[in-house]
């Protein structure tokens, strides 16, 4: 059997299972590349998460109670709700949360993320800036921002 040499240590297995005790382990670790230790998978770089009472859990939970209690005054009784989940169902899109407002930075999300353009949100609302959407409609939610989207786009 070939020999393994891993950093001034030779490893001569001496049948198919090796048995390592625990300092050798540990040398073996701290060898190895930190990458090699990562999944695969590339993460987004995660933003710190706020600690209430040590417990992060209890933070996250109030910051959505926060948004949630903010997206109280949004309109949800929306007669084509339906026809506008069925149009993001097909479309393979992921509506926004019911309790997010509609706000120029999300309706430019909205847009990326079914592939659309300024141009297109200026050819079907006929306003030049996206704020001029929010201000005619206060109450309105993001998701129904891109039904109307997903609406306009289908009937093209």
């Amino acid at each position: 059997m070939p020999q393994k040499a891993i950093k001034n240590m030779t490893i001569q297995p001496t049948s198919s299972i090796t048995v390592w005790d625990k300092n050798q382990l540990k040398k073996v670790i701290e060898y190895l590349p930190t990458h090699h230790l990562s999944p695969a998978v590339s993460r987004p770089v995660q933003r710190p998460i706020r600690v209430i009472n040590d417990h992060p859990l209890e933070a996250a939970n109030d910051s959505i109670k926060d948004l949630i209690e903010a997206g109280q005054h949004l309109k949800q009784g929306w007669a084509d709700c339906e026809h506008w989940r069925e149009l993001a169902r097909r479309r393979g899109y992921r509506l926004p949360h019911w309790y997010q407002p509609m706000t120029p930075k999300g309706m430019e999300q909205v847009l990326r993320g079914l592939g659309l353009d300024r141009q297109f949100y200026r050819k079907a609302f006929g306003l030049k800036t996206y704020q001029d959407l929010v201000d005619h409609n206060p109450n309105t939610p993001l998701w129904v921002f891109a039904g109307w989207c997903l609406e306009i786009e289908t009937d093209e």
